[in-house]
């Protein structure tokens, strides 16, 4: 099974932040690659009850089984600079942007 976390990308002159709402996943499960242009955010959640007590439950809302986002980047993305930090539930990942070349004028 899949599932899809809420995530926000903010983009400013000198980093991409991500944030990404994994409540109930351990830090050590989480998994931030990168792949070719595009950082990928993985982890498996599993289920927390017994597997024989699923008929049991009469709302099964809050998801599980494998999570992965892939987020492209700009070109001058500095992915292997990439940091990350989770708490309370929200992993939050800082990619630094090399600063862009200013335009030499001609003449």
């Amino acid at each position: 099974m899949t599932w899809q976390a809420p995530h926000d990308v903010r983009e400013t002159s000198k980093e991409i932040l991500i944030w990404i709402d994994m409540p109930g996943v351990d830090e050590d499960e989480i998994s931030i690659l990168r792949n070719g242009p595009d950082v990928e955010i993985s982890v498996l959640r599993d289920f927390d009850h017994d597997q024989e007590d699923a008929e049991e439950f009469s709302i099964l809302n809050r998801p599980f089984g494998e999570f992965r986002c892939l987020i492209t980047m700009p070109d001058n993305a500095q992915i292997d600079s990439m940091t990350a930090k989770y708490r309370r539930g929200v992993l939050k990942v800082r990619v630094p942007r090399k600063p862009l070349e200013k335009a030499v004028p001609a003449g």
